[in-house]
């Protein structure tokens, strides 16, 4: 993790893994959660590392519900430059506008792409998916000799 990049934001919290920042460039309490290995795409991450950076996301969620009385919060993995999280804290009417505007095309194009896209996906293709018959066994009748069943043996005891 290079120092440049946490140039102007105050650090909150670092440890083998993870630098977590202090930003308020989109909100108040805009956390963005580095992770110390440069990287751009989160493929180049372990398991691990990726499960560590989404744990800690979520207690600065809980953090900023907490703190700022945030109604939800919005994690946004940021991949190029350098990946990170950014969670932002939400208040009901804040004004920020995560959507974004889908584009509109043609439905001949649509369904041209559609077609591709079904080309592709062979999930199951190549497996005959066949139907399991299980047979069900009546239950056995378990039999406990009378001098071993502790639930007898407990009628029997003086309070």
């Amino acid at each position: 993790m290079s120092a440049a990049r946490i140039d102007g934001k105050e650090l909150l919290y670092q440890d083998g893994q993870v630098l977590i920042v202090h930003t308020a460039t989109a909100t108040k309490g805009h956390i963005q959660i580095y992770p110390k290995k440069d990287v751009v795409s989160v493929d180049e991450l372990d398991e691990g590392n990726v499960q560590h950076m989404m744990f800690c996301a979520n207690y600065c969620s809980a953090v900023l519900f907490e703190l700022l009385g945030a109604h939800g919060t919005n994690i946004v993995l940021t991949e190029g430059d350098g990946l990170h999280l950014d969670v932002f804290e939400r208040i009901q009417d804040d004004g920020i506008d995560l959507q974004w505007k889908p584009k509109t095309i043609d439905q001949g194009e649509m369904t041209s792409i559609g077609s591709q896209i079904k080309d592709k996906i062979l999930i199951g293709v190549d497996e005959p998916v066949s139907e399991v018959k299980v047979k069900e066994k009546p239950p056995e009748e378990i039999t406990v000799p009378e001098e071993e069943n502790y639930l007898l043996k407990q009628l029997d005891k003086i309070p």
